[in-house]
């Protein structure tokens, strides 16, 4: 949960977890969680908004604040509510 205790200071505060997944994995975890059979399939050449991403794309930066909840807790404890 974030919770703001100050007025917005202008700057842009970056937030991350602790895991690196790939948008394949996550797909997968989601259907996981969802108890949805179908298969996710990888395209190591699919394009975000018409870049193609490799490794080190869209991690979080050196400095940026780290949540204390794994992506999957985060997943099956939002799927209980």
């Amino acid at each position: 949960m974030i919770v703001a205790v100050v007025g917005a200071t202008g700057r842009t505060v970056e937030i991350g977890g602790r895991e690196q997944y790939g948008f394949d994995e996550i797909a997968r975890m989601h259907l996981a969680a969802n108890e949805d059979m179908r298969q996710v399939v990888t395209d190591d050449r699919a394009r975000y908004y018409g870049v193609e991403l490799n490794d080190d794309t869209l991690l979080r930066l050196k400095g940026s604040r780290v949540g204390p909840m794994r992506y999957v807790d985060w997943l099956y404890r939002s799927m209980a509510n």
